[in-house]
């Protein structure tokens, strides 16, 4: 079975596959390989993570189109959620709910096992009490780049 990587890529964004604009600056990026042999890779012995991007924040404001994103290039996608059975709409994408806080350090490392990258969205609102601020936005953002380092995460984005 071949899968094409690009083919929607290319009609999506008109041709300017493989560039970024970084501010005021265009930057060449690498060119993902456009076909895959997944009859090619060996049946066992590799271990298949169930998802390769966490999403935190993913029930938030701003988390939601990115989720989409994601799920819309098929890519598996979890989501640390504080009430996963209120998610329907993330569940109706195909996401895996993880219940979990950023105030709770055991449900972010059980949030990022088995994931390659970690995409973390997480706000709280300017006028929230500043200590709540400091445990979620600091302490929270600190617990979650321990675990991802600790579960050997390869990429972490931070939006903030």
């Amino acid at each position: 079975m071949m899968v094409d990587r690009d083919e929607d890529y290319n009609t999506r964004y008109g041709g300017y596959m493989g560039y970024v604009l970084a501010f005021d600056r265009v930057k060449k990026i690498p060119r993902r390989p456009a076909k895959i042999d997944l009859t090619a890779m060996p049946a066992e012995g590799v271990v298949r993570c169930r998802a390769a991007f966490l999403v935190t924040g993913g029930t938030g404001f701003v988390g939601p189109k990115v989720v989409h994103a994601l799920r819309a290039e098929e890519r598996p996608v979890r989501v640390l959620a504080r009430k996963p059975d209120k998610q329907d709409q993330l569940r109706a994408w195909g996401c895996e709910l993880v219940q979990g806080d950023m105030t709770d350090a055991d449900s972010l490392r059980r949030a990022v096992e088995g994931c390659e990258a970690v995409v973390h969205l997480v706000a709280v609102a300017p006028f929230a009490d500043p200590k709540a601020t400091q445990r979620v936005m600091e302490q929270g953002t600190r617990d979650l780049l321990t675990a991802a380092k600790e579960a050997g995460v390869g990429r972490f984005a931070l939006m903030s």
